[in-house]
Parts: C-alpha cells; structure tokens; sequence
C-alpha cells in the first residue's frame, strides 16, 4: 500500500513539475518608464567585397553610435518617444587607406569622408519624435538612422520554443528593404526572455539573411543585449557597370 501511494505522489509531483514548466511564460509588451531617458549603443562591422571585372576588392567599415531615447506618453494603443542621435562615429578601410569620422571630434575628420558624414553631423541633437505600438511595431520613424530597440512581439504570451514570424520593412537610401523574421524563444527568467532571430532580406536590388540572438527585459519589453549577423548580395551600378557585391556584418546593441 505504501509503495503505491509513494508511487501516486511521484506521479502527481511529476506533473505538477511539468505543469510549472509548461505555465512558465512571459507576455512581452513594450512599456518603456515614462520619463526615463535610455540610451542605445549599437556598434556595426561590415566588409563589402565588390567584384569588378573579374577583380576582388574589399573595404572595411565600422559604425558606432549612441542615441538617447525617452518616453514621453504610454498609452494603451501607442508609446510615444523622442529621440536624439548624441554621437556616431566611422571608421573605414580601402585599398590600404583607413579614414574616420567621429561626430564628437569632426575638427580630426578625414576630409574625403566630411561630405558623407555631413548628414550625420547635422542630425547630432536633433529632437525627433518615434511611435511604436504595444507589440513594438514601428508606427512612426522620421530618421533610419534611430536603432530598433526590440523586435517585434506576438499577440499572445510565449514560453520556451514558442514560434513568430513578423515583417518589418525600412526605407534605406530610397530603397524598400524588407524583411521578414521569424523568432524563437529559448529561455525565460523572472527578468530575462532571450530569443534567436532567423530573418530573410529582400528587395529590388539586395537579398540576403539575418542570425542571431537577443536578451529582452521582461519588465519594460525593451532589448537589453543583441548581436545580428548579416549575410547580403545586392547589385551595385556604378559608372555604367553593374558590380556584384557581398556584404558580411555584425551589429551589436545595448540599452542602458
């Protein structure tokens, strides 16, 4: 008799045990502190190689940037932000030349890179206001220079193996960029819900995929840490021809 109750009660922990598992899930929600000004580090490293003519040429690039973000009305459709870009700095290396360009010191500017990073520059401080909605789906951004600052969520709450897909599309340089992502979530803490991104490029002149991991704070629905990497084929036309081109990169983000 009691080898059988001791066998019921192993049973019925079991299941309770699965059954906290299975209820162990978070609904994520974008819902910055209103008020609190949070600033964004996203740093980039690129090679593009270009073939042309038969020739492989390589050049280099990083970007680092800093933007401070605040919200300044949540509400229950829309999250209202300003955000200013405080500094981005460039570094870049061709046929054995490096150049930089950093916003907070452009007196040491490389002077063949000033003209690029002119926009930039003047886009240093500049108050612009950014919407997202609820599920942190872009409803207004002004500038596609201001970082995403998570991805975006479904309807429903998820736990470990849940499954989304979304599509996000940017206008870059005149050229719609879309891009379609599919998120699964790998880990959930009481604070943490870390999540892998698998995403397809496309669009008229480029295709390629994204890769990679980020850890969102349960709490304000915000990204604490990513890092993406990018594989990428597009079609350059320059003086008449037309240069096949690849581009590697990885992009790290945080949000202090």
């Amino acid at each position: 008799m009691k080898k059988h109750i001791t066998i019921i009660l192993s049973a019925i922990v079991a299941l309770t045990m699965v059954s906290f598992m299975a209820n162990d899930s978070v609904l994520l929600r974008l819902k910055p502190q209103v008020g609190k000004t949070m600033t964004i580090n996203m740093k980039s490293s690129q090679i593009m190689t270009m073939n042309v003519q038969g020739q492989s040429i390589a050049n280099s690039q990083t970007i680092e940037s800093k933007t401070e973000m605040t919200a300044t009305n949540v509400t229950a459709d829309s999250i209202f932000c300003t955000a200013k870009m405080k500094s981005m700095k460039m570094t870049q290396s061709a046929m054995g030349m490096t150049m930089t360009y950093d916003t907070e010191h452009p007196e040491d500017a490389n002077p063949m890179l000033a003209g690029a990073m002119k926009p930039f520059q003047d886009a240093i401080d500049k108050e612009l206001q950014v919407v997202f909605d609820p599920l942190s789906k872009t409803m207004k951004m002004p500038s596609e220079n201001i970082p995403n600052i998570s991805a975006t969520y479904p309807v429903e709450a998820v736990s470990v193996g849940s499954q989304w897909t979304a599509d996000n599309t940017q206008n870059i340089a005149g050229t719609d960029i879309v891009m379609t992502a599919t998120y699964t979530v790998t880990k959930i803490t009481k604070k943490e819900t870390t999540v892998n991104v698998e995403s397809v490029i496309k669009s008229d002149i480029a295709s390629g995929t994204n890769s990679g991991s980020m850890v969102i704070d349960n709490a304000t629905g915000l990204t604490k840490t990513s890092t993406i990497k990018t594989n990428m084929s597009l079609t350059i036309s320059e003086q008449g021809l037309s240069i096949p081109t690849t581009v590697t990169a990885t992009t790290t983000l945080n949000i202090e």
